[in-house]
Formats: structure tokens, C-alpha cells, sequence
């Protein structure tokens, strides 16, 4: 009986050192994990707070770019199109309903011209071309010394929106024009 009562002794012991080690490496596990989640934490931390300092640096880069392009030659003379519009829906208020002006792709400034009635006729590209450029020199003048790339596109409109004409104009096609004609008339 003796022997039986060791060995149940022997038997408990080795059991309770059993369960201790492991709830020691339980512990330590847990310790182990709770460190690397925290070390996880900060990490996710650092880059969120990186990627929204990132984005402040892009939104402020961003803005100095448009302050930068709105200085350019281009979109200021853009502005100063659009600031005649005024004087120019006056001069023109029996013939068209509305003018517009815009930046098109590239250097391109467009006018958009919407007839107040629809014209009766279909109109004349090349002769309405040839009268712009030989105006354009005068208008635009200023702009192709500046911006010698921009090219002018007229827009005609009927009053529901249709195109009824549409003519592009350059720089090279005005200096060709006033290079063919007598200098009395340039």
C-alpha cells in the first residue's frame, strides 16, 4: 500500500509539474503575442500617420501646382477672354443668344457662338475662316506672342445647341495669310 500511496504521490506531482510548465509557456506565449500585436499596433500607427502626412504633402503640392499654372501665360489670357464676354454679347446680342469661352484641350481657347434664331442658310466654312483670320491677327495677336501654340476654334450654334459650323484657326495660317497679302492690307 505503500508503494501504491508513492506512486499515486509520483503520479501527482509529475501531473501538477506538468500542468505548470505548461501554463508557464502559456504565459510566456501570451506575453510573446501580446508584444508582437503591440510592435503590430505601432506599425500600423506609424504608417497610417505617414500615409496622412503623405496626403497633406500631395494636397499642398497640388495647390502650389494650380497657383503655378494659374500664372501661366495661357489660363491668364484664358481669364482675360472671358472678362470681354460682356462687351462682346453686347456688340453681338441681335445675332447670337449667348457666347461662351473656354480652355480647350491643350492650348486651345474655344468660342462658343449660339445663333439667337437658326440660320437660313447653311454657312459659308471657308470664307468664314478666311474673314477670321484676317481678323485675327488684331484679337489674337497678343496671345500667339505669348502662347504661339494656341490655336482659336469657333463654335457656331443653332439655338437647340446643334453645331452649324466650326472653325480652328492658328497662328501659322494667320502669318501664311498676312505673308500672301500686299502690305496695304496687313
Amino acid at each position: 500500500m505503500k508503494k501504491a500511496l508513492l506512486t499515486l504521490l509520483g503520479l501527482t506531482t509529475l501531473l501538477s509539474l506538468a500542468a505548470c510548465s505548461g501554463t508557464a509557456v502559456t504565459d510566456a506565449n501570451m506575453a510573446t503575442s501580446s508584444s508582437a500585436l503591440d510592435a503590430k499596433a505601432s506599425s500600423i500607427k506609424a504608417a497610417k500617420e505617414s500615409s496622412i502626412a503623405a496626403a497633406d504633402e500631395a494636397a499642398k503640392a497640388s495647390s502650389k501646382l494650380a497657383k503655378i499654372e494659374s500664372n501661366l501665360p495661357f489660363p491668364r489670357l484664358v481669364k482675360q477672354a472671358q472678362a470681354s464676354l460682356p462687351a462682346l454679347k453686347a456688340q453681338a446680342s441681335e445675332t447670337y443668344s449667348d457666347i461662351t469661352i473656354e480652355k480647350g484641350e491643350g492650348d486651345s481657347l474655344i468660342y462658343n457662338f449660339t445663333y439667337a434664331t437658326k440660320p437660313t442658310t447653311a454657312i459659308d466654312t471657308t470664307g468664314l475662316k478666311a474673314a477670321l483670320i484676317k481678323e485675327s491677327k488684331k484679337a489674337f495677336g497678343d496671345i500667339w506672342m505669348l502662347c504661339p501654340d494656341t490655336k482659336v476654334q469657333a463654335n457656331y450654334l443653332n439655338p437647340d445647341k446643334s453645331v452649324a459650323a466650326t472653325v480652328t484657326i492658328t497662328k501659322a495660317e494667320v502669318d501664311e495669310a498676312s505673308r500672301l497679302r500686299p502690305p496695304s492690307l496687313n
